[in-house]
Order: C-alpha cells, then sequence, then structure tokens
C-alpha cells in the first residue's frame, strides 16, 4: 500500500453543533469501523457522548510517509460508527493536521536532520516501503470494504536516508542509513505508537538530537504536564521547557483547546528509551517550540553505528474530559490495548466522581493499574469512585473480572 501520492489539503472545517448522545454500546461490542480506500485508511469510532472521532492515515508530510494525516470529530447520533464519509468537506473539526512530524525525525551530527518532514535541499530524505493494515487481526485490503473491529493495526516501514548518497531520479537519496519500523495501535479514542530504529551496516555518526513523540494538536491554548511543572492547565504563553534532572518522573503532556472542550494527551512510556536512558539530567526533557510544537525528547547526543538499535512506545489520546475542575482532571483513554480512567489529582483533595456507564454494565470490578504515592482510590462499584490525594499525582484505572 507504501505510494508517493501526498493526501488532503488544510481546508477548514465547521465546528458541529453539540449531539445528542446514543445509547452506549457494552465494551464487547465492535468500537471500531474502517475502510482503505486508494492510498488512504480511514477508521472511526462513536464515544459515550455523541460524537464520532474519525482518523485517516495516508502518505503525508513533505516525504510523504504513511501515518496519521488527520484526526478529529463529528456530532452524531448513531450508537455504530460510519467510515463512509471522511475528508476535509464531511463537516469533521479537525484536532490533528500532521503538517509536521508525529514521530518524529533525527537530527545526525553528519547529515542533519532527516526523516518526517525534513527535505534537503529540496531531496526527501525518507521514504514509505511498506504498509500492512489488519483488523482484530486479519489482514486488510481495499477489497475488504468497510470492516467492524475492536483494534486496527498498522505496521509501515520507513527507509530514513543518508543525505551525503547520490540522489536518485524519483528525488530521493539513494542509501538507507536507518530503517525505521512503526506499529501503529487504534483503539477506541487513541492511538498506540511503537517505533524502532535499526542503522545500516556501514554507518558510522552521532544523534544530536531525537525527539521521538511530539504533537500536532490544533489551537491549544493551555497546557498540563503532570509530573512536571504545571499540574493544572496553563496558558501556552506561560509554558517553558524543563530538564530531566529536575522531573525525572515526567511522561506525560496535555494540550486543551478550550474553545472546543478538547485535549490531546501523549502519553509516553517507560520502554526502551522512554525510560529516558539517553537524556542527561541537564538536558531538557519536554522542549517547546516557536511553532506551537511541544515534544517528548528521547536522546541528546549518541554516538551509532552499523547496527545499533533503539525503540519506544507511547499512546496518543483525544477525549472531552469526564471531570476537570480546580481538584482533578479525570479523561478515559487507552493503555495496553483497553481503555483506562486517567486521574490527575492537582493539588491536595478528597473528591468523588461517576465513571462512564458501560463500566457498571459490564459486571467487572475497577482496579487501579497504577498510582503515585498519596493517591488513594476507593471504588464501591464500577460507578463512582472516591478519590483522596495528598497533592499533585496521577492513578490509573482499568476493568477486572470479578
Amino acid at each position: 500500500m507504501a505510494s508517493v501520492t501526498a493526501c488532503g489539503g488544510d481546508e477548514p472545517a465547521p465546528t458541529p453543533p453539540s449531539p445528542n448522545p446514543p445509547s452506549s454500546p457494552s465494551l464487547s461490542s465492535p468500537t471500531l469501523q474502517a475502510r482503505i480506500e486508494g492510498d488512504s485508511l480511514y477508521v472511526a469510532f462513536v464515544d459515550d457522548n455523541g460524537y464520532e472521532m474519525c482518523y485517516w492515515f495516508c502518505p503525508t508530510m513533505a516525504n510523504k510517509l504513511f501515518t496519521f494525516h488527520r484526526v478529529g470529530y463529528r456530532t452524531t447520533s448513531r450508537t455504530l460508527p460510519n467510515v463512509s464519509n471522511i475528508n476535509e468537506k464531511a463537516g469533521i473539526t479537525w484536532l490533528n493536521r500532521t503538517a509536521s512530524d508525529n514521530i518524529g525525525p533525527v537530527e545526525m551530527r553528519k547529515g542533519g536532520w532527516v526523516g518526517g518532514n525534513h527535505l534537503v535541499n529540496g531531496t526527501r530524505t525518507a521514504v514509505t516501503k511498506s504498509v500492512s493494515i489488519y483488523c482484530d487481526g486479519a489482514k486488510m485490503t481495499a477489497a475488504s470494504g468497510e470492516v467492524k473491529c475492536n483494534k486496527v493495526s498498522i505496521d509501515v516501514v520507513n527507509n530514513l536516508l543518508d543525505p551525503s548518497s547520490s540522489v536518485t531520479t524519483e528525488g530521493t537519496f539513494s542509501a538507507t542509513m536507518i530503517t525505521e519500523e512503526v506499529h501503529y495501535e487504534i483503539v477506541r479514542n487513541a492511538i498506540e505508537v511503537t517505533v524502532s530504529h535499526t542503522y545500516s551496516p556501514g554507518v558510522d555518526n552521532k544523534i544530536n538530537t531525537y525527539y521521538g513523540m511530539q504533537s500536532m494538536f490544533n489551537g491549544e491554548d493551555m497546557i498540563m504536564t503532570p509530573h512536571g511543572p504545571y499540574n493544572d492547565f496553563t496558558p501556552t504563553s506561560r509554558i517553558a521547557s524543563f530538564k530531566f534532572g529536575d522531573y525525572p518522573k515526567f511522561d506525560r503532556f496535555i494540550e486543551t483547546n478550550s474553545s472546543l472542550g478538547w485535549c490531546q494527551a501523549a502519553h509516553l512510556l517507560p520502554e526502551g528509551i522512554g525510560d529516558h536512558r539517553y537524556v542527561n539530567p541537564n538536558h531538557d526533557i519536554f522542549v517547546t517550540s516557536v511553532y506551537w510544537k511541544y515534544y517528548h525528547v528521547l536522546i541528546r547526543s549518541l554516538d551509532v553505528t552499523g547496527g545499533t538499535s533503539y525503540s519506544w512506545r507511547g499512546v496518543y489520546s483525544w477525549f472531552r474530559p469526564i471531570v476537570n475542575d480546580d481538584d482533578v482532571l479525570v479523561y478515559s483513554a487507552v493503555l495496553d490495548g483497553v481503555e483506562a480512567i486517567y486521574v490527575d489529582a492537582k493539588r491536595p483533595c478528597s473528591v468523588t466522581f461517576a465513571l462512564p456507564a458501560r463500566w457498571a454494565a459490564d459486571g467487572k470490578k475497577v482496579v487501579v493499574a497504577q498510582a503515585d504515592n498519596g493517591i488513594t482510590l476507593n471504588a464501591d462499584n464500577a460507578s463512582q469512585v472516591r478519590l483522596s490525594a495528598s497533592g499533585a499525582g496521577t492513578a490509573i484505572l482499568k476493568l477486572a473480572a470479578r
């Protein structure tokens, strides 16, 4: 399915009116619908509140790499998604537009930036070599039509190229410096990304910077950094980069577009180089830019040779919060392929909040998958949770069999 044909433009989409929420399906019902058309993959999901999440993957950015090009929402009265009409003019409010990188290029000492949205003197520094798409493990093609499932998986292989090599007639550099393997999993309102890099034989170079997970959220005006310096949503004008040594537990930033009431979270998991083994305590762990982009930092200065490899995993999620007040942020996302409720205490507090109605209807119990010291949660049933926090911190809830 790999292609050099870029996909859609950046026409603005109207903001839909507030919806009438549909009845909620069971957690076990198929939640996604997917369709392949030409070089594009379209996926849709209906949440509890009458919003249809729309995902659009295709060859995008200057290097025409296959990744998520658009993520947005529209209102619906349906309980099941309809993937038949996802495009720039379909009444979708786009929350993520890949005019730049989502998973990041690499800055090399010899050759500069390669991959992502970066060209060198107009020559492409990366190409997509293969794309494979699966719905609940079954291979999907354009002939599959509209498929219902709970998980869409996409395996992509990109070649990141050596700018010192010759230029091909296709306008790319001829030699591969890095083989980039990317595994995407779409579940509900989230995309989990696993990325690995392997350096080609003969490479002798140094990585100056590798950000990896980064954000292309639209219209953010406030940011929150649990386990960082910003425990509540803070205006973007007051957000600054901060260092690993000051905030060694930092792993997630959350942006909000206040006018829409939607947020995006970028959760870097502590696996592979997500543990920040290649970041010095004096280096920034979170970086802002003049382009209103925000970055997790994964590598600062690393010698690489043929055979060097590393990997990381992270989860992007888009949501309207269950609760967002002076005390807590509570939202539904996905962790390890299943729905999870993230609870971020912004300060010392004691609060009670309701969980999605589906959780109580599914006959399971709520378990605390992880929680910081000083955070206590009690769930008498799967509909309501009591939180006690001695200070700012995070807990994550999941469902388990009784």
